[in-house]
């Protein structure tokens, strides 16, 4: 019953195409208020809506647009940033990943997978902004005191024994990711890989992304 509902929300947000609060979302599809908003804040946590604190309404996100795109390149044709990571793949032998931030955290949200260099890199993987390049380049694209504030946020919630980052050279590294468009990052989240992560212009309403390719 709960699947269903969650696909029938996803089908009400591709017939109204644009953000909608819980109250309008209950009416429509006859749902009580309360289990439609634990599925909300379920999706929400798992990176498939972003929600607005000031308006209180719900959004599809990037992520959730490009669940399914393998099913039919019949009936779905794939869009050029996809084409783009396919065509980086097989120039590279790498895998590619498409990411976006989620609170804290960068999310893997599409991989074109090189199993034989780095093995299956899982969608949907969320690691700390610092802890990777694309995380990196994504804290890049805020403003100073916002990437300030989640530096403090990470530290907060670092493994016991972990020294804490220092802010001044988070900002450091942002600042330098800016001026040179990209972020070359070695061994940070997988041992014995490397990455190269840029940012991904936006474009209408969609949250900000980082493109990168990673191999040993």
């Amino acid at each position: 019953k709960s699947a269903g509902r969650v696909l029938q929300i996803i089908e009400f947000f591709d017939d109204v195409r644009r953000p909608a609060s819980v109250g309008e979302i209950c009416e429509t599809l006859k749902y009580p208020q309360s289990s439609t908003s634990l599925l909300l804040r379920s999706m929400l946590e798992m990176g498939y809506l972003r929600y607005d604190e000031i308006a209180r309404t719900y959004q599809p996100t990037s992520r959730l647009a490009l669940t399914g795109t393998w099913v039919s390149h019949q009936l779905v044709d794939k869009g050029p940033l996809l084409q783009a990571m396919e065509r980086l793949h097989e120039e590279t032998g790498n895998a590619v990943i498409l990411s976006m931030r989620h609170g804290i955290y960068m999310q893997y949200i599409h991989v074109v997978q090189a199993i034989s260099v780095v093995g299956h890199l899982v969608v949907g993987t969320q690691r700390h902004l610092t802890a990777t390049g694309s995380g990196h380049v994504l804290l890049s694209m805020l403003p100073n005191p916002v990437v300030s504030r989640l530096t403090l946020a990470i530290n907060a919630r670092r493994p016991p024994g972990t020294p804490p980052l220092r802010v001044a050279e988070v900002l450091d590294t942002v600042a330098r990711i800016r001026e040179q468009g990209h972020f070359f990052a070695s061994s940070i989240s997988i041992e014995g890989c490397a990455s190269v992560a840029m940012p991904l212009r936006r474009w209408g309403g969609e949250e900000p992304m980082a493109i990168a390719v990673i191999g040993r």
